[in-house]
């Protein structure tokens, strides 16, 4: 047993048909690596429709009907062979790619580890001829009647290998990963119809439409049609098209942050991180948006060779790419504000100027989203308000304080409205002002706070320690794998160090990220928290000094108030 086992262990070639099915392995590992191919191909033959049939969730059958170029018998005869393509010639064509597939190994793989039927035509007026593959090996190739187009069905996939088909999903499993990809295919291209069944009944149908038509159709389940909105962008050697939903529509996960490079799906942290920090300060921090990224790119600039399934790629414009998404999405989400009408009356004299500057560029109305606050005024937070008087809040020129309830809101009217105002949130929303224009002084600590780092969380500090620096965090390394924070700016003393080294040690995106997330960190520990009592003077400057701010959320994205206007007040309690 024991000169068989040694002999096992010397070094042999693998017999062909071995060898043929690690490949396939490698590119078809689940039905819905099929799909994701088969589509593929349908779509780079040119099809307008394209038609997927599954059953068993893959398992025994996945058919694909186009209306693409279609193949001739000398295409058929090469096709399922391994290396066999019409989208490159040479290695340098890898470089300039404009197609989906590429490679030459999905079909290949395919007719390894299934029946393989193909049907295919190059014009209406003709026969089209049949292919039928076992196994990898050619059983027939004949003339037959078929339309322009192709027709690919993949039977018993995995018939010949058991050990894959053992680790497949549920059939509803292995169909959910089917669809999934089905949609990924779909919303890049709107042009093109697409329908999906299972099992011999229809559950998808998207007819040919417009980008923001097709996003709408694929997430209609899930969100409502009229909280997305269609922006574009345009830069050197790429455009960016996008399909966003409104700050007030999130998720716990980023599940619907979806990611398209020329027209493929990745998974690129950087463009999701993009589009999140194009989001903050208008979602809540532990939310997600929901947002579809079409980007197209000069091929050149772009490579996908890196990855059997094509899910991940190397862009050479990235921090170009990065800054398009955020300016798009910023100068999206800044269309969101409450209705409140301009001030008539009068005010005390007294008052500081700029209060008299917001009075005369009176407020925005925007009834898309009246749950929501951006007022206009100078957001200087040293205005002295301290002259106001009880008339100038009774006259009706700012929001009068009525009470505190729980311990967590502050109550105020104003003209015919109730504003309901999160007591921290405005609080940290002022802070977080003063500390965006307030100069931070790296104060020495007594006693240096050491941690151990990876090395790619070394790099990532590494790149940033000046501008840690700039913000008063002074960083020293203290050995292998380790760093030491010497110094603070005195409003991170009241932070827990473990959650300052938590941070650096998720160090991500550019400065302007950094510095909102570091300001944002220090204004919510110094706010005051839920349960603070707060007397009636203190509430009236908070909210007379909040009605000045030029964004009323706080650093999270929640908003600062809710709005209950008389109206909806006399409907609730039925007295109208």
């Amino acid at each position: 047993m024991d000169n068989m086992n040694k002999s096992s262990r010397r070094i042999h070639i693998l017999r062909d048909d071995v060898a043929r099915k690690i490949a396939a392995g490698e590119v078809i590992d689940r039905p819905f690596s099929v799909v994701r191919e088969l589509l593929d191909n349908s779509l780079d033959a040119g099809a307008s429709e394209l038609s997927l049939f599954i059953e068993d969730g893959g398992i025994s059958r996945i058919r694909v009907v186009d209306n693409g170029h279609g193949m001739s018998r000398e295409d058929l005869e090469h096709c399922f062979l391994p290396h066999a393509t019409s989208k490159i010639l040479n290695a340098e064509d890898i470089y300039n790619i404009t197609t989906l597939g590429f490679r030459g190994e999905a079909l290949s793989a395919i007719a390894t580890c299934s029946l393989l039927e193909i049907i295919s035509a190059q014009d209406i007026a003709q026969y089209g001829h049949r292919l039928i593959v076992q196994g990898g090996k050619l059983v027939s190739l004949e003339e037959h009647k078929s339309r322009k187009g192709t027709i690919v069905d993949v039977k018993s996939l995995f018939f010949n290998m058991p050990g894959r088909k053992n680790f497949l999903k549920s059939k509803a499993g292995e169909s959910s990963l089917c669809r999934t990809t089905f949609l990924d295919k779909a919303l890049p291209f709107p042009d093109v119809s697409f329908r999906f069944s299972v099992n011999g009944n229809m559950k998808l149908f998207f007819p040919s439409e417009t980008t923001l038509k097709r996003v709408t159709s694929v997430f209609s389940d899930m969100f409502p049609a009229g909280v997305f909105e269609y922006l574009e962008e345009t830069g050197e050697d790429f455009s960016i098209k996008m399909v966003a939903a409104r700050p007030e529509v999130h998720r716990n996960d980023r599940k619907y942050i979806l990611i398209f490079i020329n027209r493929r799906r990745v998974f690129e942290y950087a463009c999701i991180q993009a589009i999140e920090y194009g989001y903050s300060g208008f979602m809540p921090g532990k939310d997600h948006p929901v947002a579809c990224v079409f980007i197209d790119i000069n091929p050149k600039l772009v490579d996908f060779n890196i990855h059997p399934a094509k899910r991940e790629c190397k862009i050479k414009i990235l921090p170009r790419i990065h800054q398009g998404i955020v300016s798009t999405i910023k100068s999206f989400v800044q269309g969101f504000s409450i209705t409140i009408e301009k001030p008539q009356t009068s005010y005390n004299q007294h008052t500081d100027q700029t209060l008299e500057d917001f009075y005369k560029k009176g407020f925005t109305v925007n009834e898309q989203s009246p749950a929501y606050s951006t007022f206009p005024g100078s957001g200087n937070l040293d205005v002295h308000l301290n002259d106001l008087t009880e008339k100038d809040t009774a006259a009706g020129t700012l929001p009068r304080v009525v009470g505190q309830v729980f311990g967590l809101f502050i109550i105020a009217s104003y003209r015919d409205s109730l504003y309901i105002i999160d007591q921290h949130a405005a609080h940290e929303r002022l802070l977080y002002e003063e500390l965006k224009n307030q100069e931070s002084v790296a104060q020495d600590l007594l006693f240096p706070v050491v941690f151990d780092v990876t090395q790619e969380e070394e790099e990532l500090l590494q790149k940033q320690l000046s501008f840690l620096l700039q913000k008063g965090i002074k960083l020293e390394k203290a050995g292998e794998g380790c760093f030491e924070i010497t110094a603070l700016p005195s409003h991170f003393h009241d932070i827990d160090t473990k959650e300052i080294v938590s941070f650096l040690k998720n160090l991500e995106g550019h400065t302007g990220g950094l510095e909102h997330h570091l300001n944002s960190l220090a204004a919510c520990r110094k706010a005051i928290k839920d349960g603070d009592p707060v007397d009636h003077l203190t509430a009236q400057k908070l909210v007379n000094k909040i009605f000045l701010l030029e964004n009323a959320r706080c650093p999270h994205g929640r908003p600062i108030w809710h709005v209950i206007t008389k109206e909806q007040l006399l409907k609730l309690m039925g007295r109208k």
